[in-house]
């Protein structure tokens, strides 16, 4: 992708992390405008989320989706992008896209998450894996592409959420709103509260 970029512009400049993106410095992410998460993980996107209603940015998130039938068909192929922009349309948790039994399941061992299968406590669709499609990836990346610009140059709105439909080729855009019982874009939850600080007067020693 930095080469890419650097090919488009020469006098860009890339700078490249490797690891997980709560692995960035939250000083370094905070000189973003717009931040693009297009990554498999759940907990990644909830970070993001956080991070861009936290420090009032722009949050683009792209991902795919396919749903197959016991006999191995395609039922269903889809893209979804969100626009969160903080206090104006909803983030991912306004719309519920944050999984619990997901999120959990990705922050547990094997062993973990083997006796919550036996237990009943997770579904096996949570850890099982998905399969990719390329075109399918390459209409997302457009479509990302195109909300970007949008975004950065103002020369059309951009939706606040497209769902790409694979199996009919159409695109769908909706406006979404910011929910009063959201516990992450709320007024009095994260919205604009920046670096996460810790008041030592509520510190509690034994």
């Amino acid at each position: 992708v930095g080469e890419h970029v650097v090919r488009a512009n020469p006098d860009a400049t890339v700078e490249a992390y490797r690891g997980r993106v709560q692995d960035v410095p939250e000083e370094t992410l905070a000189t973003c405008d717009v931040i693009i998460g297009a990554v498999d993980r759940l907990t990644a996107r909830q970070y993001c989320n956080e991070f861009a209603v936290r420090y009032l940015r722009y949050y683009i998130d792209g991902g795919v989706a396919i749903e197959t039938a016991d006999n191995g068909s395609v039922t269903d192929e889809r893209g979804l992008i969100q626009l969160v922009a903080p206090g104006v349309s909803g983030c991912l948790d306004c719309l519920g896209r944050n999984d619990p039994q997901q999120l959990q399941g990705e922050q547990s061992s094997e062993a973990e998450i083997e006796a919550d299968l036996e237990r009943g406590y997770i579904d096996e669709d949570v850890v099982a894996p998905e399969p990719a499609v390329t075109p399918l990836n390459g209409m997302a990346a457009s479509s990302i592409t195109r909300l970007f610009t949008k975004v950065v140059t103002g020369y059309a709105a951009p939706p606040d959420y497209l769902r790409l439909d694979g199996l009919n080729d159409e695109h769908v855009a909706v406006s979404t709103h910011t929910s009063d019982d959201c516990l992450t874009c709320n007024a009095d939850a994260l919205l604009a509260r920046g670096p996460f600080e810790f008041d030592d007067d509520l510190l509690v020693s034994e």
